[in-house]
């Protein structure tokens, strides 16, 4: 709260929405800032149903995993993206988790927090 008296957005990394929250959400709304829960699903109407396309895309896809976190995926991806961008590459890193998409990835959801629904699975 005070931090919104301040004037601040608030970035929340959470499972737990803020914008959810009427209390806040108010709060938000008479501060002028914004709340953004980056765990918050995007909405359905945001969402497609996987068509194939993917397909047809012919570039190199690099995924950098591990097995557990503080382990050095992220440094790896931002600075592999980089990289290839000084080497006059074109890249972009799409971020899966609620910390790339908090230090301004501009693309990508947290997938950790997607919620499967049956009804895109079915003709």
């Amino acid at each position: 709260m005070e931090a919104m008296d301040q004037g601040m957005d608030i970035i929340n990394g959470l499972h737990q929405f803020f914008s959810d929250d009427r209390e806040l959400a108010q709060k938000a709304t008479e501060c002028g800032v914004q709340i953004k829960d980056i765990r918050k699903p995007p909405s359905l109407t945001d969402l497609h149903v996987f068509t194939g396309q993917i397909s047809k895309v012919n570039i190199p896809v690099i995924a950098v995993l591990g097995t557990d976190c503080a382990c050095g995926k992220m440094t790896t991806a931002v600075e592999l993206n980089q990289v290839l961008n000084r080497m006059g590459i074109k890249s972009i890193m799409v971020a899966t988790g609620q910390t790339s998409l908090m230090q301004g990835s501009r693309y990508g959801v947290a997938i950790d927090a997607l919620v499967v629904c049956q009804a895109c699975f079915e003709g």
